[in-house]
């Protein structure tokens, strides 16, 4: 008689194909963990690198806005026409139309540049106080602006200064230059700086009074 083969076991079936679907599956999942966390820190690394850049550039047109106001008040308090005849007025009036032709002139700079939010002339002599800005503070913050012009002056002759003064709604830089009596000064608001390319929730600079 015909003997009869014996039936597969099935324990030992399901052992062989949970072998091969370990074999297979396991290191297949971890390539794909390990794939998608190198993908995530490529982009972090991306962002990272696209944030720095866009800080750095932001930075280094701050940096220059810096210099060119420093060299602006220097050279208006040394050669320029209508400050000296600030400091050689005669009359109140002289000193009014001097003031107001001066502001004129840093108009466009402050236009091209937004870091300028406000340029200022202070004569002591005649008490007399030009502010021209590009947008208007409040009054509360117009008042802090003009007791530290008016500070600065009473300090006597001296190259450029700077100082933070801190406003009702963000920390700003005055820079002050002052000779016989009378002071030119602007305004950086590097609140006042114009992004491109930041989404709404991002922010290159903190100027709020709490920092």
């Amino acid at each position: 008689p015909m003997k009869e083969l014996p039936a597969p076991k099935v324990s030992s079936f399901r052992n062989t194909a949970i072998r091969t679907m370990a074999i297979v599956v396991i290191p297949l999942f971890f390539s794909v963990v390990l794939f998608i966390a190198f993908t995530i820190d490529s982009q972090r690394r991306a962002v990272k690198s696209s944030h720095l850049t866009t800080l750095a550039t932001y930075y280094s047109q701050a940096e220059e806005t810096v210099l060119l106001a420093s060299q602006y008040l220097q050279n208006t308090t040394a050669s320029n026409q209508e400050f000296q005849s600030i400091l050689y007025a005669r009359t109140k009036t002289e000193v009014f139309a001097a003031s107001r032709t001066l502001a004129k002139t840093i108009r466009p700079l402050m236009q091209a540049n937004h870091l300028i939010s406000g340029f200022y002339a202070y004569s002591k002599t005649f008490d007399y106080y030009h502010p021209c800005n590009l947008e208007s503070y409040p009054a509360s913050d117009a008042a802090i602006i003009k007791e530290a012009i008016l500070a600065a002056t009473e300090r006597g002759t001296q190259p450029v200064s700077w100082t933070f003064l801190t406003l009702s709604d963000r920390i700003v830089l005055l820079a002050t230059s002052v000779l016989r009596e009378t002071s030119a000064a602007v305004v950086l608001d590097l609140g006042a700086q114009e992004f491109t390319g930041l989404e709404e929730e991002n922010i290159i600079f903190s100027v709020t009074p709490d920092g």
